[in-house]
């Protein structure tokens, strides 16, 4: 993913699998492979590629759905934060993630009731060579606070 911002912001990238499991894609917070230059807040001007230049995400062997959540703020955001942070320790008990993941769900809705920003996309398995390459984000004319959703069908 690959972004240049109109002012200096704050952006959260998430991703939720289709085992309901939440990574933190930008800012990285343990990502191993990740550009150290990629922190909040991001920089009127500066590129931004998540997660480094001649790096990517690979698939794993879980397929189902998956979702990408990309959020743009004027000023950080410590609620998001907070509730990212209780999803990652609601991790192990699957109750508790399918609680705190509807919750999670219902905030994202609340803040971008129609915001999507690709139309739901295929992914094949990393063994038959597809790419996954989602309409990248212009992210002019953003409103803070509003979220840009890709769901896509990894297969």
């Amino acid at each position: 993913m690959i972004f240049e911002p109109f002012e200096d912001m704050y952006v959260y990238i998430f991703q939720i699998d289709s085992a309901n499991k939440i990574a933190r894609l930008f800012p990285p917070k343990d990502y191993a492979d990740a550009n150290s230059d990629n922190h909040n807040p991001v920089r009127l001007g500066q590129k931004y590629v998540v997660p480094a230049q001649n790096r990517s995400f690979q698939l794993d062997d879980q397929v189902g759905r998956e979702t990408i959540y990309f959020i743009i703020r004027t000023e950080r955001d410590p609620m998001l934060e907070t509730q990212y942070e209780a999803l990652i320790l609601a991790q192990n008990d699957s109750n508790q993630t399918l609680l705190i993941r509807n919750e999670w769900d219902q905030a994202m809705k609340l803040r971008a009731p129609e915001a999507t920003l690709a139309p739901d996309t295929l992914v094949t398995s990393p063994q038959q060579s597809q790419q996954f390459v989602p309409t990248s984000p212009d992210l002019k004319n953003l409103c803070d606070g509003c979220v840009y959703i890709v769901n896509f069908e990894h297969r």
